[in-house]
């Protein structure tokens, strides 16, 4: 049987910088930086799952919701 998560993820502008910033209150560890949204996409794809098996106890085949603000 497989369980649902909803995770959120905030992403925000870093103007002093010029980067992307993605963090959760919902995923220990997550705190991505990127130049363009799409590489943050790219990274997120995969630290997200790593962080969830690690960090939250997280299966293959859980189903995951993730909201972005």
């Amino acid at each position: 049987m497989s369980l649902s998560h909803k995770f959120q993820v905030e992403i925000q502008f870093l103007s002093a910088t010029e980067k992307y910033l993605a963090t959760s209150p919902d995923i220990p560890g997550l705190v991505l930086e990127a130049d363009t949204l799409d590489d943050l996409w790219t990274e997120a794809k995969t630290e997200i799952p790593y962080l969830l098996y690690h960090n939250c106890g997280m299966r293959p085949g859980d189903e995951t919701v993730i909201s972005v603000r």
